[in-house]
């Protein structure tokens, strides 16, 4: 007797599941049914971007996305397809509000099904199946729609699977109770989608909490990899008669469906949450002319950074662009060491951002040196920890004060403190400190209200009192991380109390390295030029400074 798909999947090993899952993905499904959409069988040319994620078996995927453009529809394929062949206890698919279950249930979910006679053959044309709003029957299982807003209906069965259809729309409490109905399940399975909002909320927590999936758009004339998000608004350009997708490098047009386009993760060692960034930016169906005239004539910047970028957006003052943080760049390049004195800011993490600077007056300063740092080998082949090589680099460059976030590494931030007394401060911030920073000898740290300390490092690099190295990749990226923050007025639902909060809008470690620089330099010595010595000598310690840490190229 031939085995169903379910007891051939309990038949192979842990290891290899994932493999015949793969080998029986929906993309096969869909290509070889063929599933047909508004009349017509999908169209793979016009959505390349959709393969690699038809062939997703993750089991826990976050899609962070701009509207229409496709997701809800992989959705409700993919849920009556597991449906069908894989989970027995069915899929919970939640919906914002019971209003919105029903159209989603009468006009999405029937619309396919009556589309494709297989489906349709899977749960409507069955002696005595259940075929309602809010519950469907697919062979032996059941998919079953739900509000959001309501916890009366999120206490069902137990499931394999719980798709959030705009997952923005979902209160903690409603999640804390679906969450529950996959404990017992032996897949545990989740879906969210949704159109961003703000950032570090909603799909957008869960978004960065993945690898980070963009789609990577390749120069077909010198092949480099474009992330149009991350290049928007110059990623679209203007030639008169049109306006074209440009490539970052040498500003030739772009081709969304290039067959070479591809996903890449910014943080690929993520391996158990994957997440993927959809916009309409590289959608065959929407004009370049028709974004870039709404970005330059909206009203409301917040809906089109949501709904047409899929980007989270914050509306927020005091954001300095990346084309001014440039403006300040010199023609020295980064220097591989100093006499000093010279000043430090890390901003610790599974990486560690370094900016290292030098006072050239009362008011003025420059950036002579940025650095990412991790574990590495060092000339002998010896591994060096990444605290230990920042010891060494604060030897290297003479430097007379580092100021370190104390969090979220503070047991090896202090050991690197005592191992250079007096010149390593731990920083932490205080909401409620108004004023000068607090420095405390006793303990090697730093108090300073977190807003006052942005603002006035922000002063610094708005009025330009720093100087920058040469136009460099990581120089980019040190632009890019200053522009991602911005001033924020935020105000208590509760008491009505309204104050402003620096906001992080992106990668922002430099950013917050450049601060802690900042905050160092009032314990830093002002540098006095020295006349140039005859006699070279080689540093004692080799390292790298790592360009390009992140996974698509940084």
């Amino acid at each position: 007797m031939t085995k169903t798909f379910s007891e051939q999947f309990e038949s192979v090993t842990d290891e290899q599941k994932h493999d015949f899952f793969l080998q029986h993905s929906l993309y096969y499904f869909v290509r070889a049914t063929p599933v047909v959409v508004d009349g017509k069988p999908y169209d793979f040319l016009k959505h390349r971007y959709l393969i690699d994620i038809l062939k997703d078996v993750s089991p826990d995927i976050t899609y962070q996305k701009a509207a229409q453009m496709g997701a809800s529809l992989k959705e409700i394929i993919e849920c009556i397809w597991l449906c069908k062949y894989m989970f027995p206890h069915g899929i919970l698919y939640l919906i914002p509000t019971k209003t919105d279950v029903i159209d989603f249930s009468k006009k999405k979910f029937d619309k396919v099904v009556d589309e494709n006679p297989i489906m349709y053959n899977w749960i409507k044309d069955v002696r005595n199946s259940v075929d309602t709003t809010g519950l469907k029957q697919i062979g032996s299982s059941w998919m079953l729609f739900r509000g959001m807003k309501s916890s009366v209906g999120l206490k069902v069965q137990d499931v394999d699977m719980i798709v959030y259809d705009e997952i923005e729309e979902a209160s903690q409490l409603a999640i804390d109770l679906a969450e529950k109905r996959v404990s017992h399940s032996r897949f545990k399975w989740k879906r969210r989608l949704s159109v961003p909002s703000d950032y570090d909320c909603g799909v957008n927590e869960y978004f960065q909490r993945g690898n980070q999936m963009y789609w990577m758009l390749r120069c077909s004339h010198c092949n480099t990899y474009t992330c149009m998000e991350e290049e928007f608004p110059n990623c679209l350009r203007d030639m008169g008669d049109k306006v074209i997708r440009a490539c970052r490098k040498c500003g030739k047009e772009l081709d969304p469906n290039f067959e070479k386009n591809s996903w890449v993760a910014k943080y690929p060692d993520i391996k158990d949450k994957i997440s993927y960034q959809i916009s309409q930016l590289w959608s065959d169906f929407v004009e370049p002319k028709d974004i870039l005239y709404e970005y330059n004539h909206t009203r409301n910047m917040g809906g089109f950074y949501n709904n047409t970028l899929g980007i989270p957006y914050t509306d927020v003052t005091a954001r300095i662009t990346a084309e001014q943080v440039l403006a300040l760049c010199g023609q020295e390049l980064m220097q591989e060491t100093d006499s000093g004195p010279c000043m430090m800011g890390v901003d610790p993490g599974k990486l560690h951002y370094l900016v290292i600077g030098k006072r050239t007056s009362e008011f003025n300063m420059k950036i002579i040196r940025l650095g990412i740092v991790s574990d590495m080998e060092d000339r002998d082949g010896e591994a060096v920890a990444s605290w230990d090589v920042i010891g060494k680099i604060i030897k290297k460059f003479n430097v007379t004060c580092c100021v370190i976030d104390g969090r979220p590494y503070i047991d090896d931030a202090r050991k690197l403190a005592n191992d250079f007394p007096g010149k390593i401060y731990l920083y932490f911030h205080s909401e409620n400190q108004k004023g000068q920073s607090l420095w405390r000898d006793k303990d090697w740290t730093v108090n300073i209200n977190a807003c006052e300390a942005m603002d006035a490092s922000h002063s610094v690099l708005r009025e330009g009192r720093t100087a920058l190295p040469r136009r460099s990749k990581l120089i980019e990226t040190f632009a890019k991380h200053c522009h991602n923050t911005g001033r924020k007025l935020e105000e208590d639902e509760d008491t009505g109390d309204r104050r402003y909060w620096w906001k992080k809008l992106g990668e922002d470690h430099f950013r917050r390295a450049f601060n802690l620089m900042v905050l160092a330099s009032e314990k830093t010595g002002i540098a006095v030029k020295k006349r140039k010595s005859r006699r070279k000598s080689a540093p004692d310690y080799s390292y790298e400074f790592q360009e390009g840490a992140s996974g698509y190229g940084g």
